[in-house]
């Protein structure tokens, strides 16, 4: 897998139903309704396998009830 920058992986987010949450240091966080936690992006140009793929998990994981 090529690293992937910040700004594909936001506009991923974006498309499965993520909000701009808020900046936290050069962490940028979204949201969406259902999801068990927020998403951390680190703004970074080249992001690495591990941390796109912790991301993936993170976006279909459900809100446990």
């Amino acid at each position: 897998m090529r690293p992937v920058d910040w700004k594909e992986l936001r506009d991923i987010c974006t498309i499965v139903g993520c909000e701009y949450d808020r900046t936290r240091g050069d962490h940028y966080v979204m949201t969406r309704q259902g999801m068990a936690r927020p998403v951390v992006i680190p703004m970074k140009k080249d992001l690495k396998e591990d941390i796109v793929l912790g991301i993936a998990k993170t976006l279909f994981e459900e809100k446990a009830n």
